[in-house]
């Protein structure tokens, strides 16, 4: 019997992180160093150059980030450029174990350089990037006194004196704070409009020493009904005399649609809380 040899041949792959490359992108990717979540090899430069569609920017998102430690990061880093070049404009270098700060280019281009040296090697960094529009440059974003863009989206805020509301893009008077004037108005928040929910609002009324303070109602119209059992369990008028630091003599705690009758102070200061629920 004739005897064959049979020869086998083994092929074995070698598959290496992906390092680097040019990403043109729609919506979004991930970004990750070298055999991450692992350890990333020594001695490893990756480049990668992100672009999206004009008139868009690039967002860039660190959601985990362990690179080798220095004070100025000499031995393994991140390098992020507002471009595609080297010599484009340097928006950061990054090392250690802080999370870097949201990164977004100004024109439609960003370069993301990663390097390690021959020594310690950490886990590196993980990030999501994504085209950026500025949302607040749109008539429509509805906001009522300022917009903030965001990463993927904005937010609205309001200036100095002003609160938001609870819908997120209206802005009212702050509720609290101090008076030290002889005479003047407190209503709650968004009067004579509906107050808005899960609000507690302290004001305090300081006069000169030897002084009283009255507190006189002039329209009241508050969730709830005063009744023993259950002493405004919803929304609340609560008014008292500071006597002092933590001493405090509570005149009463007021609901509903009734006048409270007129109110002296037992000192020369008079705090008045305002709550509502949700």
């Amino acid at each position: 019997m004739d005897k064959k040899l049979i020869l086998t041949v083994l092929t074995i792959f070698i598959i290496q992180a992906v390092c680097g490359g040019e990403v043109d992108l729609e919506t979004g990717g991930h970004l990750e160093s070298p055999n991450y979540p692992e350890d990333y090899q020594p001695n490893k430069e990756c480049i990668w150059k992100l672009t999206v569609p004009e008139d868009y920017q690039v967002a860039l998102k660190f959601q985990s980030f362990e690179v080798e430690n220095h004070d100025n990061c000499v031995y393994d880093y991140v390098e992020v450029r507002d471009g595609l070049t080297m010599e484009s404009p340097l928006m950061g270098v990054f090392c250690g174990y802080k999370i870097p700060p949201n990164i977004r280019s100004t024109g439609n281009h960003l370069l993301v350089k990663f390097v390690s040296d021959g020594s310690v090697q950490k886990p590196g960094f993980s990030a999501i990037f994504m085209k950026e529009f500025d949302e607040c440059s749109m008539g429509d974003h509805g906001c009522a006194q300022e917009c903030i863009n965001t990463l993927g989206s904005y937010e609205c805020s309001c200036k100095i004196g002003y609160e938001l509301h609870s819908d997120g893009k209206s802005c009212e008077d702050a509720c609290g704070g101090t008076f030290e004037v002889a005479n003047g108005t407190i209503t709650s928040p968004s009067f004579p409009h509906l107050y808005p929910a899960n609000k507690n609002c302290v004001w305090e009324i300081i006069a000169p020493q030897q002084f009283r303070i009255t507190l006189n109602f002039t329209h009241f119209d508050l969730e709830g009904n005063h009744v023993p059992q259950q002493p405004c369990e919803y929304d609340r008028v609560e008014i008292s005399s500071k006597l002092g630091d933590s001493r405090f003599n509570k005149h009463g705690v007021f609901c509903g649609s009734k006048l409270p009758h007129p109110i002296t102070s037992d000192g020369n200061t008079l705090r008045i809380i305002f709550s509502s629920d949700a």
